[in-house]
């Protein structure tokens, strides 16, 4: 009995076909996966201080958002509805504060496969105490003012 010539080509050498399509797999998953594209912004940093203290050292006026993503979405991104604010109102002493840089969006739908990331994280500040308003006294002495 004669087999069939087409069976008998897929059967031989079974081994090394079942691990050259695991691995095709595999390189074709890492390939799809791993090309992601890293675009980098510079947007306005939003600063809310507290009333009470005066910062000593310097804020910057920009952050740098991070957009981590497919080429096709990344670039679909409008940097100016995302918004970078830090709020420092909490501030209850003199010295070192430290407080998260959060990024918000507005009016824009943002992909679950994008990564938004902000380059500083937090910012550190230093704060002083205001300086307090003394009133002058003042003397009445018949109409005239000391």
């Amino acid at each position: 009995m004669k087999r069939n010539s087409g069976w008998q080509a897929l059967l031989q050498n079974w081994p090394v076909k079942i691990i050259a399509s695991v691995m095709a797999i595999f390189l074709f998953f890492v390939v799809n996966y791993t090309t992601e594209v890293r675009r980098e912004i510079d947007i306005p940093l939003k600063v809310t201080l507290p009333q009470m203290y005066d910062a000593a050292s310097s804020i910057p006026a920009t952050v740098t958002l991070i957009i981590i993503g497919k080429d096709q979405t990344v670039h679909l991104i409008e940097p100016s509805h995302i918004t970078a604010e830090v709020d420092f109102t909490l501030v209850a002493a003199e010295g070192v504060a430290s407080a998260p840089v959060l990024l918000s969006q507005s009016d824009y739908p943002i992909s679950s496969n994008i990564v938004l990331k902000v380059h500083p994280e937090s910012l550190k500040v230093f704060f002083t105490a205001k300086p307090v308003a003394t009133q002058t006294d003042v003397v009445d002495l018949g109409g005239i003012s000391l």
